[in-house]
């Protein structure tokens, strides 16, 4: 299955003092590429089959600097793991063909009570169309 792909703007603030870009930025590039992920199919607060997540660990990757001056950078997002409440998404940052930082996500499907619940038939149905060919879904 194909993976999630959007692009998204580098603002000057991303970028420290050293002219490298501040490692709380790629974790905030994950977030919003997982929301507009979220956002393209729907899966909006109030929507059907909606869930909150909450990010139980999050294992960052640094495969090359992101050099000042980039204005925008593409991320892909793509399911690697789907349990019955948990899920696992990685996120690949890409200047150009070059993967430069990748992120796995696990996050939990919860509730307002921030309880874990099953993941939603509607939710499932959207991570499985990203869900990678080189890794099965759990049982």
């Amino acid at each position: 299955m194909p993976a999630f792909e959007c692009v998204l703007p580098v603002r000057v603030t991303d970028f420290g003092p050293s002219m490298h870009m501040d490692n709380i930025s790629f974790q905030e590039f994950v977030q919003e590429s997982r929301n507009a992920f979220l956002l393209d199919r729907g899966l909006v607060p109030g929507a059907e089959g909606a869930q909150l997540m909450l990010v139980r660990t999050m294992a960052l990757d640094y495969a090359a600097p992101v050099p000042f001056g980039v204005t925008e950078l593409t991320m892909t997002v793509e399911a690697t793991h789907i349990g019955r409440k948990s899920f696992t998404l990685r996120h690949r940052m890409r200047i150009d063909d070059d993967v430069v930082f990748t992120a796995d996500v696990v996050l939990i499907a919860s509730n307002a009570e921030d309880r874990s619940e099953e993941i939603s038939p509607r939710f499932r149905a959207e991570l499985e169309s990203i869900l990678t060919e080189e890794t099965e879904e759990a049982s």
